[in-house]
């Protein structure tokens, strides 16, 4: 393997390991959130 590809491979790994680490804390408010809307249309 050359330098770009362990290069731009590793950027790709971080950023979709930053891009999920963040998304676990977001995604909860909009489960949340999801949950109270289908509360909401069934009565």
């Amino acid at each position: 393997m050359d330098f770009n590809t362990i290069f731009f491979g590793s950027i790709i790994f971080v950023s979709l390991a930053i891009f999920f680490y963040l998304g676990r804390f977001k995604a909860s408010s909009k489960q949340r959130n999801r949950e109270a809307s289908k509360d909401k249309s069934f009565p």
